[in-house]
């Protein structure tokens, strides 16, 4: 006997409503997660960015074990105080060149020709002056590290001037503090970089864009509550060559990543710190630490954190 038949069972396909609540879903968790996947990377470059500051913080520290000063802005150790622009025999190099050593970068620094005028213009570092550091290079900043035509170079180099217009200059992500000298349209304004005052530097940080140098004991201020170094943008300063004086030194009287003015040719604009970290940057502090300034940092208080010996009080809960 036959038995019985039962209908054949029908397929069913996904109905185009349903396929595109799917693609809808799938697109709500990925905008979930892309900012979560950004943040942590973000994170991780901050960090690294951290680690990059707190090397050139502890090199300054080894430095003044050795020379009893903070880096200053010549090639030698026997300069003794007091304030002078350069000679024409002068070096004209930066304190980042001055801790090499310390960062175990003594072939570099013995590859650093120190003869001659002004050695830092010289063919003779060419090669030096265009390489690109890489403790010196944020990883949050995406634009050139390499720069022609860089400003102290056109401007100062003499005879080679229209020949350095070609050369490549390596920049810094990283600026020493001057303090908070006033210059450009801020408050206080004198339109100048802590320049010499009766042979004495009017600079209230730690760097002067020339001769002056820093001992542990003229941070009167302490140590932990003053500014050592902060974070620059090459590409939006024409003064930015971690090799040369005048342009791996910032100051606090411009507010952090200022937006009056955007142009890299303005250098009563340009010489603030600026930083692509969201929310703010990250600054080196003379002892060593390394902390995060935000961008809503009260501008007295940031200007405060940068000078070595006014005596102001700050909080630590203040930034």
């Amino acid at each position: 006997m036959q038995g019985p038949t039962h209908p054949r069972s029908r397929l069913r396909a996904f109905t185009l409503i349903e396929l595109l609540v799917v693609i809808a879903i799938i697109a709500v968790l990925i905008a979930l997660l892309l900012p979560a996947v950004q943040a942590a990377r973000e994170a991780a470059r901050r960090a690294q960015c951290t680690n990059n500051l707190k090397q050139i913080g502890l090199a300054c520290h080894n430095y003044v074990d050795v020379n009893s000063s903070f880096p200053s802005q010549i090639a030698g150790y026997n300069y003794s105080g007091g304030c002078a622009w350069f000679g024409n025999s002068d070096y004209r190099t930066s304190w980042l060149v001055q801790i090499l050593p310390q960062m175990d970068q003594t072939p570099l620094f013995n590859s650093y020709n120190f003869t001659g005028d002004r050695a830092e213009y010289s063919w003779n570092n060419v090669t030096v002056i265009g390489l690109q550091l890489n403790v010196v290079m944020c990883p949050s900043y995406a634009g050139p590290m390499l720069q022609q035509g860089q400003s102290d170079w056109n401007s100062y180099a003499g005879s080679e001037t229209a020949s350095m217009a070609s050369w490549y200059i390596a920049g810094t992500c990283y600026k020493g503090s001057m303090g908070d000298n006033t210059t450009g349209i801020w408050p206080g304004s004198t339109n100048t970089l802590g320049d010499c005052s009766n042979n004495q530097p009017t600079a209230t940080g730690i760097f002067w864009r020339a001769q002056m140098l820093v001992t542990i004991q003229a941070v009167t201020d302490g140590l932990s509550n003053t500014m050592l170094a902060g974070e620059a943008l090459p590409n939006m300063c024409n003064w930015n060559a971690w090799t040369e004086s005048n342009s791996s030194v910032a100051t606090t009287s411009i507010p952090m990543n200022q937006q009056t003015n955007l142009n890299p040719k303005a250098w009563n604009y340009c010489f603030g710190f600026r930083s692509q970290h969201p929310g703010g940057m990250n600054a080196a502090v003379c002892d060593g630490s390394v902390r995060f300034l935000k961008l809503t940092i009260n501008q007295n208080i940031y200007r405060a954190i940068s000078t070595r010996a006014k005596g102001e009080v700050v909080s630590g809960d203040s930034y």
